[in-house]
């Protein structure tokens, strides 16, 4: 009883309402949630897992072990220098010689409002931003996790055991780093924080 149009989810096609149409559609199941209310309800009425929890402080406690790394912080607010809303990084590194960081460890599919958001405000705190997946399958790559890949260039940077063990070897941060050949995937190799480029 209402205009529809095709649009795409998960590679499939499907019909969706425009925003404001009224629910008089039998599949109406309510009003959008709020990113947040969406968030919350991925890990049981928390904002974030255990897991996640545990893999930032890793992240933290890795960071930590490099001697050019001043203060790690994880989850706390960071205000803005411009703009209303600060930001609650997943990791903030400081690290001698280089400033801050930010670590963004993506377990779950981030909606693309978030990451898009996320990008932009690092981008004007002029903070560089590192965006770290808990695993990646070249086989098969969820939108969220593409979104997320497409920022760094088409390279894919995960924190496996592999790389926490170089990383706890070398004494900084190091990750696996799966990069694009422009028609998939080469296999990872592992890679230390400071060899990265994060010009623009």
């Amino acid at each position: 009883h209402g205009q529809v149009y095709i649009t795409t989810s998960h590679g499939l096609p499907l019909f969706a309402h425009y925003q404001g149409s009224a629910p008089r559609c039998p599949w109406y199941s309510g009003k959008h949630k709020h990113p947040n209310a969406a968030r919350a309800a991925q890990y049981r009425g928390q904002q974030e897992s255990e897991m996640h929890r545990r893999m930032c402080e890793l992240i933290a406690e890795i960071a930590a072990l490099d001697e050019r790394c001043e203060s790690t912080r994880v989850d706390k607010y960071l205000p803005p220098t411009e703009g209303e809303y600060g930001r609650y990084p997943d990791v903030l590194v400081d690290w001698r010689d280089f400033g801050l960081f930010a670590v963004e460890y993506q377990m779950s599919n981030t909606f693309q409002t978030e990451v898009s958001q996320r990008c932009i405000h690092y981008d004007r705190e002029g903070i560089p931003l590192l965006w770290v997946l808990s695993s990646f399958d070249h086989n098969h790559v969820p939108q969220a996790v593409s979104d997320v890949v497409h920022r760094h260039r088409g390279n894919a940077f995960v924190m496996d055991q592999q790389a926490v063990n170089a990383s706890r070897e070398q004494r900084t941060l190091v990750l696996s780093c799966h990069m694009s050949n422009g028609h998939g995937y080469d296999a990872p190799v592992l890679t230390r924080f400071d060899t990265l480029n994060f010009a623009g």
